[in-house]
């Protein structure tokens, strides 16, 4: 796929990639410069996003808000996770 960079460099990731790749909107990406250009890939964080513990790299929260945890979905379809 092929995009252009607009005025404020910004690059729009297509939808089927976002998909592809679990990607939302205000999710962090980070950046790696490689010889032939950029790879742009999802930041998984170390953190807990709720209370900011450390967590194993295989787990999005801790243990202990992760059994707090309950989700629904959205009008989208996609699901949504909150603290009980």
């Amino acid at each position: 796929m092929i995009r252009k960079i607009d005025n404020l460099g910004r690059v729009v990731i297509p939808k089927e990639i976002r998909k592809q790749h679990s990607m939302r909107e205000g999710d962090t990406v980070k950046f790696f410069n490689v010889s032939n250009g950029v790879f742009v890939t999802k930041f998984e964080s170390l953190f807990c996003p709720i209370c900011e513990s450390l967590v194993r790299s295989t787990d999005k929260y801790c243990s202990e808000c992760g059994t707090k945890l309950t989700s629904e979905q959205d009008e989208n379809g996609e699901e949504e996770k909150w603290v009980k």
